[in-house]
């Protein structure tokens, strides 16, 4: 169908030609009676899911932008499981040759009000966590802006460090977070009293796993999570916010000529 300026009606009949109605907004409102004709005919008809085979008619299934539709059920525990894990950034469409992520207007319908609520600050945090330049308020953790390695924050006026999370130390070397955690292990140790037993007990296992963690691990240098290498090269990608890296070094890299 091609559309174009009205031409002379010659002598046709004139309420066949909408001369009232400019072409700009016409065209709208075509695209528009053509997606709803085409959700009535989904809803009516008989799909299978993808992920649980289950066959139920369109009302019950959602179809993404990439044409593959999955089952409500399916879909909301797919979304409920990355939410609750925090992985939101991985939301994708479940078909494995597809991978599309997942538009706001379908996460909104699938998460409800609070979820997406969740959503947007879990993206908010990436955003902020990709930055080099903030760092978050040890006391309150209140994100804050940090001027080389020192900031202050915002909503507390604590001054601190940005690397290492203590009060500010101009001149002196950070301390290395293992050497924190053996502090701690010494004084709880001084502290522990019979009464107190047990849950110093729990929270010395607690320290230990978390030593072990920072012996094991590297941070990834953008958004600063976990990553353990367990096997292959030591160009890593983290799977946070996708960034390159060195596993020994832990620098930000492109390609394999870091290695050269």
């Amino acid at each position: 169908m091609v559309l174009g300026p009205d031409a002379s009606s010659a002598g046709a009949d004139e309420r066949a030609i909408g001369r009232s109605l400019i072409l700009d907004s016409t065209i709208p409102l075509m695209h528009r009676y053509s997606d709803e004709r085409s959700q009535e005919a989904f809803d009516q008809s008989v799909h299978e899911c993808g992920v649980c085979l289950s066959e139920n008619t369109g009302r019950n299934f959602i179809r993404l932008p990439c044409n593959h539709s999955f089952c409500l059920k399916c879909m909301e525990s797919y979304c409920g499981i990355h939410l609750k894990e925090g992985s939101m950034t991985r939301l994708a469409c479940p078909d494995t040759s597809c991978r599309a992520p997942l538009p706001p207007p379908v996460l909104r319908r699938l998460l409800a009000d609070e979820g997406y609520a969740r959503r947007e600050s879990l993206a908010l945090r990436r955003t902020l966590d990709t930055m080099p330049d903030v760092a978050y308020c040890p006391r309150c953790n209140a994100a804050c802006v940090a001027a080389g390695d020192d900031a202050q924050c915002p909503a507390c006026f604590f001054t601190f460090c940005a690397r290492c999370g203590e009060r500010r130390h101009v001149g002196d070397a950070c301390v290395p977070a293992e050497d924190k955690l053996d502090d701690l292990l010494e004084r709880q140790k001084l502290r522990a009293s019979a009464r107190e037993e047990q849950r110093s007990e729990a929270q010395r296992e607690e320290l230990l796993s978390l030593r072990e963690v920072l012996r094991s691990t590297k941070q990834c240098p953008s958004c600063r999570m976990a990553i353990a290498k367990t096997e292959g090269c030591n160009k890593m990608v983290c799977d946070n916010c996708g960034t390159f890296f060195c596993y020994r070094c832990s620098r930000a890299i492109s390609g394999y000529a870091h290695f050269v």
